[in-house]
């Protein structure tokens, strides 16, 4: 696309150096030259955009010192949701849980509900990692303006999803995944058997606290995501687990971790505004 546009380009300007030579009409003149402002000042970029972020994203944002600048935002709506889910984001985590993140998505689909980019790959070009939110998700939140609400601690609301999308990238340049892993892998811990289809979870999409698994999710998933599950239960809920079952273990284990309770105290004092 670059390079065909280029050539148009460097082909106009050969055209508008001819008219400039010759005795053709100051109005012909002025036509070759709107066409050469309307043709490549604005349309490559908007045109490199739309190209990238159309069918993935509504709305797409670079980050710098906290604060949003639009990079594609075509529609108000998208724009909007983006700016508060942005602010709510900032409510629960204080800059310094966030500031390798350099990009903020309103992304488009239903098959996920949040994603992050954990091998650094983002459309900014700068380094950091690419935080995306699903539009339906912030559509249907209540009170999305209202970014210091009290939280809601169950899966698949914009609260739980928001928490394990940036505990991705929490657990990831903490080193907490690896730690996490090191307490509970195989080695350490007889496995418990992972079900495909766990039935015994509460229908809310409240996480347990006795057991072997925060959450159904935590249990068909394995690996960072039951990391980043158990990260997500320990922040939101109200009161850590006292029993000695494997799930309170794993709830208990970011206690241990340095900035895990401060952060939970954090977040906690959002419920505390009721």
């Amino acid at each position: 696309m670059q390079l065909f546009l280029r050539a148009i380009q460097e082909h106009l300007k050969a055209m508008h150096a001819f008219f400039q030579a010759s005795t053709f009409s100051t109005p012909i003149l002025s036509l070759t030259t709107l066409l050469l402002i309307l043709l490549f000042t604005p349309f490559s970029t908007h045109a490199e955009d739309y190209e990238l972020f159309n069918g993935r994203y509504h709305a797409v944002f670079e980050v710098k010192k906290s604060k949003l600048e639009d990079k594609y935002t075509p529609d108000k709506h998208s724009k909007n949701l983006g700016t508060y889910g942005w602010e709510r984001i900032k409510a629960l985590f204080p800059e310094s849980y966030r500031k390798g993140i350099i990009q903020f998505n309103v992304m488009a689909g239903r098959r996920w509900a949040g994603q992050f980019s954990g091998d650094g790959e983002n459309d900014i070009g700068r380094k950091g990692y690419r935080l995306s939110i699903a539009k339906y998700l912030l559509e249907k939140e209540i009170d999305l303006s209202d970014a210091i609400r009290p939280v809601t601690p169950r899966r698949a609301t914009l609260d739980w999803t928001i928490v394990h999308e940036m505990g991705h990238y929490i657990c990831l340049t903490r080193n907490a995944i690896e730690l996490f892993s090191q307490s509970f892998d195989g080695d350490m811990v007889e496995q418990p058997i992972r079900r495909k289809r766990p039935f015994d979870y509460p229908g809310d999409g409240s996480p347990k606290t006795e057991g072997n698994f925060v959450t159904s999710y935590a249990e068909r998933a394995g690996g960072d995501e039951e990391v980043v599950e158990t990260f997500t239960t320990y922040m939101m809920i109200n009161e850590l687990p006292t029993n000695h079952t494997l799930a309170a273990k794993k709830i208990r284990f970011f206690n241990g971790l340095e900035g895990f309770p401060e952060l939970r105290a954090h977040i906690q004092s959002l419920s505390k505004n009721l």
